[in-house]
């Protein structure tokens, strides 16, 4: 965060820590906080750990997965991932630190780090601070509804389920088919799927806590590839629920693709490089071949030379079975890729030159010294900052 955002927030009014609460147990898409105590347990993820990870990194990992509550360290290092609000204190556990999801009630005014130590373990968290004063009320626009189409009968909108473009409607499809139709008045749109009859059986697979990859119909899990599994409440017993509604489906998956039973970990982007994952382990088990390659300073690939975020970092991508982005990856508006997670940063130039060198500099100068920031908002008259 730029030393001049800071001015944003007026001199005149205090500035605290904005109000948080328990990350709920059907997830949220609110900015997010760890807030650390000390001797505690909690219900298991059961997602895989690499023990070797920061807090920092152990934090982006979390906030990637729907149902993550937070983390444990103890003596040091990353022991556990904790289901949301199933953390308790255990004065046996003295050496043990959790780090417990909260989300801020409000979104965030402005977004910093801050230097925090409890037990003996010293660590940054991002904090969202501000006035406290409570948002202005949005006035709601409604937009106008898009363009829909009669063909053969039914009704489809224009630009979601019939497109103008072949192309439109084969990035929508897994394996790339499409079909036309025409109106009575002789104009031809395209959807996705081979055939009409066909199409939601080429529908992209969705993740869902942690599970991937998951089809609505047997049909579409069988013509993705192989013979079709039943995953869900009712059918296999696991998960015991979903996080979206209905909390009850029922999910296939096909034999003929690696089935993540609640250890999927979106990828992200990073400055153009997708799909990006935090551990090698996770990237291999995306790859066909089950081998990852590394990307940042000291990596195997040795590109690119320093990334935007300031963070000295190695992240790691499959080698293979993926399509790979090495600075050129672009996403939607809204910062979601339409099959994968969060896509984070901007796309720099990933060549080491003189003009990435100076967008990385740029880009690390957005990260202020943490100590600074604290005393900025120690400073505050009426600072008011959460009990650990």
């Amino acid at each position: 965060m730029r030393i001049g955002a800071l001015a944003l927030v007026p001199l005149a009014l205090a500035v605290r820590e904005l109000s948080v609460s328990p990350y709920p147990f059907g997830g949220s898409s609110k900015p997010d906080t760890y807030l650390a105590q000390a001797s505690v347990q909690c219900n298991s993820l059961g997602v895989g750990v690499d023990l070797s990870l920061g807090v920092w990194e152990a934090e982006v990992t979390c906030s990637a997965l729907p149902r993550c509550g937070g983390f444990i360290y103890k003596d040091g290092q990353l022991e556990n991932y904790c289901q949301a609000q199933s953390f308790d204190s255990d004065a046996l556990r003295n050496a043990s630190v959790g780090f417990v999801r909260h989300v801020y009630d409000h979104g965030c005014e402005l977004r910093i780090r801050l230097e925090d130590s409890i037990a003996g373990l010293s660590f940054t968290r991002a904090a969202c601070v501000g006035s406290g004063r409570p948002p202005k009320a949005r006035v709601e626009r409604r937009q106008a509804p898009k363009a829909a189409v009669v063909l053969e009968g039914s009704s489809y909108t224009v630009g979601a389920e019939a497109f103008i473009t072949s192309q439109e409607a084969s990035e929508r499809s897994w394996d790339g088919s499409f079909h036309s139709m025409t109106t009575t008045e002789g104009v031809t749109y395209f959807m996705p799927g081979a055939s009409h009859d066909t199409r939601s059986q080429y529908d992209f697979p969705i993740h869902l806590d942690g599970y991937y990859p998951l089809f609505a119909s047997q049909t579409a899990a069988e013509a993705f590839g192989g013979s079709a599994t039943a995953v869900g409440p009712t059918a296999s017993g696991t998960p015991r629920q979903w996080s979206q509604p209905p909390v009850d489906a029922t999910y296939w998956v096909p034999s003929g693709a690696t089935f993540f039973a609640g250890d999927f970990v979106s990828p992200f982007a990073m400055d153009g490089y997708f799909p990006l994952y935090l551990t090698a382990e996770a990237a291999a088990k995306a790859s066909s071949d089950g081998l990852s390659q590394s990307h940042g300073p000291g990596s195997s690939t040795g590109r690119p030379s320093a990334w935007s975020s300031g963070h000295r970092a190695l992240y790691f991508m499959p080698v293979s079975g993926v399509a790979q982005f090495y600075g050129d990856y672009t996403f939607p508006a809204s910062a979601r890729d339409l099959r994968y997670g969060t896509v984070t940063h901007g796309v720099v130039d990933s060549e080491d030159s003189a003009a990435a060198a100076a967008a990385a500099a740029a880009a690390a100068a957005e990260f202020p010294n943490t100590a600074t920031a604290e005393a900025v908002l120690a400073a505050a008259p009426e600072a008011a900052w959460f009990a650990r």
